[in-house]
């Protein structure tokens, strides 16, 4: 619940208080205007995406509700496959990169290497290299790019 300080010693005094009705704000007093912007402020926040770790596997589905996927490189070599960027995009609004990070260590002798989503490309309409996750601890950020369509490689390692 929001907190306002006001001179007023208690709840009672909040609620005696007049309020003047402002928007969507129908309360007469500081109290009820208090509570309604809390509810309404509620019903606006959503969730951002997911966090997952850490997965493990050798092969990994990204969804496009991940933001961050921790992976787990301790066993084996991992490839990670994408989204499309289009619908990862579409599914993260607020100009989001995607993080795929090294949860362990390991990458430096089992890499995680990014598979592409059919049709899409990193940094340009014809690049399909993966940009391969293979220092301990690294990490790959990527922005998608829907008229690529594809990823932007933000940063590797």
């Amino acid at each position: 619940m929001v907190q306002v300080r006001t001179n007023l010693t208690s709840r009672e005094s909040a609620r005696g208080e007049r309020f003047e009705p402002t928007g969507n704000v129908t309360s007469t007093n500081v109290q009820g205007a208090i509570q309604q912007v809390d509810t309404e402020a509620a019903g606006k926040v959503t969730k951002v995406g997911t966090v997952r770790k850490p997965a493990s596997a050798a092969t990994i589905a990204i969804l496009s509700s991940d933001i961050e996927v921790g992976i787990d490189t301790r066993s084996t070599a991992v490839t990670a496959t994408l989204p499309s960027a289009a619908a990862w995009a579409n599914a993260n609004p607020n100009g989001l990169e995607l993080v795929l990070a090294d949860y362990f260590g390991n990458a430096a002798a089992n890499s995680i290497t990014p598979q592409l989503f059919a049709g899409d490309h990193f940094n340009g309409v014809w690049d399909t290299t993966p940009p391969v996750i293979n220092a301990n601890g690294g990490a790959l950020k990527l922005r998608p790019d829907p008229s690529l369509p594809g990823w932007i490689v933000r940063g590797v390692n």
